[in-house]
């Protein structure tokens, strides 16, 4: 029995030798386009013939016309606005401070539905941690109706803080 156990114990030498040898891995399709995007750099040339300067390929160039403004004249009237919606806070602090610093006498935080709350948020953190002399001028409240995409409308309410030096 003893040598039952030897024999069956060894292990025969094929074996050995593919386990020894690394299994090669096919190349993934990936690898396999960009071998065949890739130039062969290699390419021997003839050495009768003489060497051919290569040249960098030209893109034809676009004529450049001049870039027309699309923007109404409302929404240049309303380059003093903060529309706030659900990022944090203090993104739109940052927006408002921008625009004071930017020249602006007056900005206008704009919000509707839930994000009311945060702008009357934004609009007392200006005043009272960044700008002394920050006044409100007015707020306006209202209500707009807006369209969903199967047409229906829903009254949304809506606030306007005008805020000035």
């Amino acid at each position: 029995m003893q040598q039952d156990r030897t024999q069956n114990a060894k292990v025969p030498q094929d074996r050995q030798k593919s386990q020894q040898q690394p299994v090669q891995q096919k190349p993934n399709v990936q690898q396999q386009q960009k071998q065949q995007n890739q130039p062969n750099k290699q390419k021997q040339q003839d050495p009768n013939q003489p060497k051919q300067a290569t040249q960098p390929q030209q893109r034809p160039q676009q004529a450049q016309q001049p870039a027309q403004s699309n923007v109404r004249p409302q929404a240049r009237a309303e380059e003093n606005v903060v529309f706030v919606g659900q990022k944090p806070s203090m993104a739109y602090v940052l927006a408002v401070m921008t625009q004071f610093n930017s020249g602006k006498g007056e900005i206008r935080v704009k919000a509707r539905g839930k994000s009311i709350s945060r702008a009357v948020d934004v609009a007392e953190i200006v005043r009272r941690k960044f700008i002394s002399g920050l006044r409100v001028k007015s707020i306006r409240i209202g209500t707009e109706e807006h369209t969903l995409e199967d047409k229906t409308s829903v009254p949304v309410s809506m606030i306007e803080i005008v805020l000035c030096k």
